[in-house]
């Protein structure tokens, strides 16, 4: 009989993956791409570097869900503020700029990792 998966493992996994990304995330904003070894990730994550293989099949997979989580985040309030903001498009987009930046600036290492860091292709 093959083996499966609770609902309760899948949720608990679900979790762990969670919680690796969000370190991973803090790790590229403090150290950058370059220094987010999977090892940092790991010991940020308190689990073994093995362990973030378990989630991820490489650095550069768990390095592209880090990417495509932060900046998708940053395009919703973006979206968010250009569509439901009051006043003409330029007002929007100036308040928009505004709010960009505003966040850029709260989390320097993590706006530099996305717009302009080196990063492996």
């Amino acid at each position: 009989m093959a083996y499966r998966k609770t609902p309760a493992e899948h949720d608990r996994l679900n979790a762990a993956r969670e919680h690796l990304v969000e370190q991973a995330t803090t790790v590229v904003a403090e150290l950058g791409w370059a220094n987010a070894s999977v090892t940092a990730v790991a010991a940020a994550a308190g689990i073994s570097a093995g362990s973030v293989y378990q989630h991820f099949p490489s650095k550069a997979a768990l390095a592209v869900e880090v990417f495509r989580r932060a900046s998708g985040r940053e395009l919703e309030v973006l979206g968010r503020v250009l569509h439901d903001g009051d006043g003409n498009a330029a007002a929007r987009l100036a308040h928009g700029v505004a709010v960009f930046a505003r966040r850029a600036l709260e989390r320097r290492g993590l706006a530099y990792a996305l717009l302009a860091a080196p990063a492996e292709p």
